[in-house]
């Protein structure tokens, strides 16, 4: 399967029915079914917990991940159903509506979490029901990095991530954290820039006057360290 999505796109019954019939040459597999590939998804995701452990130990040992820095952020991807659904709020379950980044309201989603380090190595994933805010995630999130047993690493998050209870959280934790918030309209953008030695005022979004995202000062992003 993996092989497939990587190669060939495409459904697991076409995997099975054209993909290795026609296209590869691999051995062992000439009675396949697609309830294999069911069956061998819910054992993975039995054991889901286990086996992201496992990889990152592995990961960490061959590669020498660097973790000091772990970058977290949401997407959401929807799903293309024909039947109109009547109700939505009785979606079965992951599958809900919700806040769709994709702009399509008009479709049920689920949320999907990834935490990466400065280089880009995924750490960890998560798959929420599709009507969860961002904001709810954190917790969690901090909870499961915690759980792969890194000596210490600095949590970074966008604004979507930011509420008193998280940072009250993160702190309790002992944890050093970096939340994107408004530059002007957040409270706790006032209450970082008040603080002498915690924080550099630049001019535009990154300093040194670069704002390749074209916002304006007022949606610059600046720090709570």
């Amino acid at each position: 399967m993996v092989a497939q999505r990587a190669i060939h796109p495409s459904s697991k019954l076409s995997l099975c029915e054209n993909w290795i019939r026609n296209e590869v040459l691999i051995p062992g597999v000439d009675d396949l079914q697609v309830q294999h590939l069911y069956r061998a998804m819910d054992f993975l995701f039995e054991h889901l917990q286990g086996l992201e452990i496992n990889l990152y130990n592995q990961l960490v040992d061959l590669l020498s991940l660097d973790v000091s820095v772990i970058f977290y952020d949401t997407t959401s991807l929807y799903f293309e159903i024909e039947e109109e659904v009547k109700d939505k709020e009785e979606t079965p379950g992951l599958r809900k509506f919700g806040y769709s980044k994709d702009h399509r309201s008009d479709l049920p989603q689920v949320i999907v979490g990834v935490a990466i380090n400065r280089d880009g190595y995924p750490i960890r994933h998560w798959v929420f029901p599709g009507n969860t805010p961002d904001v709810t995630t954190v917790v969690r999130v901090v909870k499961d990095l915690g759980a792969l047993r890194p000596r210490q690493f600095v949590f970074v998050g966008d604004r979507g991530m930011v509420s008193q209870a998280n940072i009250d959280f993160l702190e309790s934790r002992r944890l050093k954290y970096i939340l994107a918030v408004k530059g002007r309209s957040d409270p706790l953008a006032s209450e970082a820039v008040s603080k002498k030695g915690r924080f550099i005022k630049v001019k535009g979004s990154l300093g040194e006057g670069e704002n390749p995202s074209g916002r304006g000062e007022e949606d610059a992003l600046h720090p709570l360290l």
